[in-house]
């Protein structure tokens, strides 16, 4: 099962991560492997997520030559006019 995901549902992805890191800590690494395994939607999800993530990181940051230096220059120049 595939289960679809766009940059819409990025704060579902955030709030899952966060819970299961808050699971990880609580419960412990044997926990949570038990709880993704009952729970196996989410797990797909989240796996789903961040293939999607890494492909927009090689998309984006990377060119046959090594990284693209004008993508790594646009997203610190994003951040620095996020933080002013």
């Amino acid at each position: 099962m595939k289960i679809l995901t766009s940059s819409d549902d990025d704060f579902l992805y955030e709030r899952l991560l966060e819970l299961l890191e808050q699971m990880k800590l609580v419960q412990g690494g044997t926990a949570l492997a038990s709880s993704l395994r009952r729970h196996n939607k989410i797990k797909l999800y989240m796996i789903e997520k961040q293939i999607q993530k890494i492909k927009h990181i090689e998309e984006t940051y990377f060119c046959k030559d090594g990284l693209d230096q004008t993508a790594i220059e646009a997203y610190l120049h994003k951040i620095s006019l996020q933080n002013k």
